[in-house]
């Protein structure tokens, strides 16, 4: 029988951040199948469609141990509010079906855009309510802050600014960063 694993997060080198990952293993009639093209479908928690592009949001990479094996990579950036998101892997093959699991975001992923400070920056976050991400905690992923933190937010204005207790040295724009609420 089909099943997919439970996700875990680690940094994918191919697609340059950091990424869900589920291992999947695809088969019929008691056999792995190995040499399928698996689709990718993920529904936000609103219910709509979320476009992703192979190779450059997501990938798959059939795994050479046992027939049938799949990693499915998803990059964080396309999770890009909280709450749960469904997840369909199609194989393509009507004899095997499709596998559905779910990822629930209780972090979201941004990058500063500009006015980089060790305590606070512009973001490209979605929200543009006042306080929105107060009291989330701040995990720099990228840049010379890499692995900095977690630093509580204090403030977030309709602007997209945050303030945050301050990091070792100043950030740059472009640099990426998660917001993690517990």
């Amino acid at each position: 029988m089909s099943n997919i694993s439970e996700y875990f997060v680690a940094k994918d080198a191919t697609i340059n951040e950091i990424a869900v990952i589920y291992r999947c293993f695809l088969e019929a009639g008691g056999q792995g199948i190995g040499g399928l093209t698996p689709l990718l479908k993920i529904t936000n928690p609103a219910g709509t469609n979320v476009t992703l592009v192979e190779n450059t949001d997501w990938r798959k990479v059939e795994r050479s141990n046992v027939n049938g094996d799949y990693e499915v990579i998803i990059g964080i950036s396309n999770f890009t509010s909280f709450g749960q998101y469904t997840i369909e892997i199609d194989s393509q093959d009507p004899g095997v079906g499709k596998l559905i699991a779910h990822f629930t975001l209780k972090g979201v992923y941004g990058t500063i855009v500009s006015g980089a400070s060790t305590t606070g920056f512009v973001t490209d976050l979605a929200s543009t309510v006042t306080d929105f991400y107060k009291d989330s905690y701040l995990l720099m992923i990228g840049g010379a802050c890499d692995g900095s933190g977690p630093k509580k937010v204090t403030a977030y204005t309709s602007g997209k600014a945050i303030t945050i207790n301050a990091l070792p040295t100043a950030p740059s724009v472009g640099d990426a960063f998660y917001l993690i609420r517990f």
